[in-house]
């Protein structure tokens, strides 16, 4: 593998992890969530979410799906979203599908990644 099909699957270097101390809750591949989730914390998305999230960091993983708005300080996109997404920092690997509309400060987005969406710079 070339180094550039390599970095096409990584996520963009926008959103620190530096806080290794971040609690972490996790919705599995072969769960669906219909309803809204809050969390002070970080949220990962492996299955499916229809409803809003709002929390510290979200991370919409490859094999994910959420429709719904997403509220966080950071963002990163692997799987598909469809909804309006407020953020701080966004990032959107290669693999990440958005619909919807973004409002954001610092967005990174991958080669191949696909947005049909209105961004807003805040």
């Amino acid at each position: 593998m070339n180094k550039l099909s390599k970095m096409e699957f990584e996520f963009p270097k926008t959103i620190g992890h530096e806080d290794a101390q971040l609690k972490t809750s996790v919705i599995g591949e072969d769960m669906q969530i219909d309803g809204n989730i809050h969390s002070s914390a970080r949220v990962i998305i492996r299955g499916t979410v229809k409803g809003d999230i709002s929390a510290k960091n979200v991370l919409i993983e490859k094999s994910a799906i959420h429709v719904g708005n997403i509220f966080a300080d950071g963002v990163e996109i692997a799987g598909k979203m469809t909804g309006d997404i407020v953020a701080h920092n966004l990032a959107v690997a290669s693999t990440g599908i958005i619909t919807g509309s973004i409002q954001k400060t610092v967005i990174s987005i991958a080669f191949g990644a696909q947005i049909d969406a209105d961004i807003k710079a805040n």
